[in-house]
């Protein structure tokens, strides 16, 4: 037996040739194009923040209202719970203006006009509703009296 039968093709020296693998085309997602990346992103890190704000909100709520009842006649509140809370509003601010600017961003480059717009929404109602949340875990916690 000869080599000649060898069916792998080969360089014009003996050595064997070498293909470059085809190119790998990542097909996008239906209904979204490359252009609307930047509001979808927006959006979705709106919807993140709204649901660990409010997450937040309820835990820190509950924090405040056992540390608050600990307190006693004193009313002095300190520790973890406030703690808690001021890298809770930090955070959110920080994290909601960036979406606020990606969502105007996208909105004026014609970048996912709607997720922009929807992403600006959520990021303004976030502050709001988290406060509410807040301030409903605070006082459920505080009336019951059960902590």
């Amino acid at each position: 037996m000869s080599n000649d039968a060898d069916s792998s093709p080969s360089a014009p020296y003996g050595s064997p040739a070498v293909f470059d693998p085809p190119p790998v085309v990542a097909e996008p997602i239906a209904g979204l194009s490359k252009r609307d990346a930047l509001g979808h992103t927006s959006m979705l890190v709106a919807f993140g923040l709204f649901i660990l704000s409010t997450v937040a909100s309820i835990v820190l709520g509950n924090q405040e209202a056992i540390a608050s009842l600990a307190a006693g006649a004193t009313g002095q509140v300190t520790g973890s719970a406030t703690l808690g809370s001021v890298i809770h509003v930090v955070l959110g601010t920080l994290v909601g203006f960036s979406v606020i600017a990606g969502g105007i961003t996208a909105i004026a480059m014609n970048r996912g006009k709607r997720f922009g717009i929807i992403a600006i929404v959520i990021a303004v109602l976030v502050p709001i509703i988290s406060l509410v949340t807040f301030s409903i875990s605070l006082s459920s916690g505080l009336g019951t009296g059960s902590y």
